[in-house]
C-alpha cells in the first residue's frame, strides 16, 4: 500500500523514502496517478530526510555509542588502579 490516506500510511511512505529503499517506484506510481511535479517532493524528501535526518540519527547514536564505551574504560580503569 502506498497512499497518503491516513497518518499511518504516510508515515509509512515517508519512511520507506527516507530508508531509500524503493523511492523511486513510489515516486513514478505518484507520478502517474497525480502529476509529475511530485518529482520535487520526492527528490527534496530524499535529500533532506535521508542524507540529513538519517546521517544526523546515526551521528547521535555514534556519540552515546562513544561515551559509553568511555565510560566503561573509566570503570574498569577505576577498578584496576583499587585492586593495585
Amino acid at each position: 500500500m502506498t497512499n497518503f490516506d491516513n497518518i499511518f500510511w504516510a508515515l509509512l511512505n515517508v519512511f520507506q523514502c527516507i530508508t531509500l529503499e524503493g523511492w523511486s517506484d513510489i515516486m513514478v506510481m505518484y507520478q502517474q496517478a497525480y502529476t509529475p511535479l511530485v518529482f520535487f517532493y520526492f527528490v527534496a524528501l530524499v535529500f533532506i530526510g535521508a542524507f540529513f535526518f538519517l546521517n544526523l540519527t546515526l551521528a547521535v547514536i555514534n556519540s552515546s555509542y562513544s561515551e559509553a564505551q568511555a565510560r566503561i574504560k573509566a570503570q574498569k580503569e577505576k577498578l584496576r588502579i583499587e585492586q593495585n
